[in-house]
């Protein structure tokens, strides 16, 4: 089952300094924006590694979607871009409600 990258993102600054944001984002995008699966997961590893030293109970939220999050580099290249994120499912979803209410 694949995690969506972006509310994963969202849950990760919840739980960080704003001051570290900056730093966060590049060390995650490393892992989203990985040029094959075995790329992302030394990224992935490092990032836990690195962020479970600087901030272990702020930023546990990675570790909790495992290896889930990485799900879309299964699939064609090409495919990955709409996989990685649910928020086109989310934006058919949310048009279909504003659609069908009264």
């Amino acid at each position: 089952m694949q995690r969506c990258a972006m509310h994963k993102w969202t849950n990760l600054t919840k739980h960080c300094p704003r001051h570290a944001h900056r730093e966060l984002k590049r060390d995650y995008d490393a892992i989203v924006y990985a040029e094959d699966g075995e790329v992302a997961k030394q990224a992935y590893m490092a990032f836990e590694k690195k962020w479970s030293n600087i901030n272990p109970s702020k930023v546990n939220s990675l570790p909790e979607a495992g290896v889930d999050l990485l799900a879309f580099y299964d699939f064609p290249r090409a495919m990955r871009k709409s996989l990685r994120t649910t928020n086109s499912l989310e934006s058919l979803n949310r048009e279909f409600r504003r659609q069908t209410k009264p």
